[in-house]
């Protein structure tokens, strides 16, 4: 075999080698390939797996996700309007509506009892009355009553109070934040909502059930804090300043009631307006609360 036979064969082999060497090195680049998006395919399969397995968990627990009572707000009609003028304590404010005032006791929330003679207030009884003076002194609020009653065991006026720009329930709020303590007495309205809250600050420790929180020693009555006086004395010169009808023969009827009241009766809302007792006595009937005569 000639020389240049041999140097064609040798040139062959060489690039049968190279060839077959080319799809080695090709096969196990695919296999590579194949073996990472197989990896990939697994590791997604396991992480929606996860969630899904997650998600299942969650929805298996609902104890886990208990949620909040919602807060159903009262109809403004079937309310009275007025307007916050002084703050007591956290839970006694004087309120105006129409021409005359009364003082109102909270219904539900218990705040700590304020004195502003004592030097050491009981714990955040000074705070539940700045922070409801900071809610309420000067705004419009809306008066909720409950059907229950309109007063407490001591003769006060009691309700419900949503301020009217943002309908704040005010009762609400102080549990909620932990100035007052849920107190059932002569309250049947909104039940599931005190309960929740109230439990839910005593677990949180905020304010009053924080077992580190002490009560604050005030050197000196501020300047701007009126003079001490009894809620019953404030309540008296209240009373005795409010206006009184001088037709003896006015009473009061709301929009859709169907009784006749005197001024100023817890059960009027703000569609009250002054009538005659000639002009209802076949329509309306007297007020078993404020009881008018006729």
């Amino acid at each position: 075999m000639s020389g240049s036979k041999r140097s064609e064969l040798r040139l062959e082999s060489e690039s049968k080698q190279e060839s077959a060497l080319r799809l080695v090195k090709s096969n196990s680049v695919c296999q590579r390939i194949r073996n990472s998006v197989s990896l990939c395919v697994t590791l997604c399969v396991a992480c929606l797996s996860v969630g899904l397995v997650g998600t299942m968990i969650a929805f298996t627990q609902p104890d886990e996700l208990e949620l909040a009572p919602q807060v159903l707000t009262p109809d403004p009609e079937d309310m009275l309007l007025g307007q916050v003028t002084r703050v007591l304590d956290g839970d006694t404010l004087i309120i105006k509506v129409e021409e005359s005032t009364y003082l109102y006791q909270l219904l539900a929330s218990d705040t700590p009892e304020f004195v502003a003679s004592d030097r050491t207030p009981a714990k955040f009884s000074r705070e539940a009355k700045q922070f409801i003076e900071q809610k309420l002194l000067g705004e419009i609020v809306y008066l909720q009553f409950d059907p229950l009653t309109n007063r407490d065991s001591k003769k006060r006026r009691v309700v419900y109070l949503f301020r009217a720009p943002d309908m704040l329930f005010v009762n609400l709020e102080l549990i909620r934040q932990g100035y007052a303590k849920y107190n059932p007495t002569q309250s049947s309205l909104h039940t599931s909502l005190f309960e929740y809250y109230a439990s839910k600050a005593k677990e949180l420790q905020r304010g009053i059930w924080n077992p580190d929180a002490e009560a604050v020693a005030w050197a000196t009555k501020p300047s701007d804090e009126p003079d001490p006086l009894e809620k019953s004395q404030v309540e008296e010169q209240i009373n005795n300043s409010n206006p009184q009808p001088v037709d003896p023969n006015s009473v009061y009827i709301t929009k859709s009631g169907k009784s006749y009241h005197k001024k100023g009766c817890s059960h009027l809302t703000n569609t009250q307006h002054p009538a005659s007792r000639e002009d209802i006595q076949d329509t309306h009937s007297p007020c078993k609360s404020c009881k008018p005569a006729g």
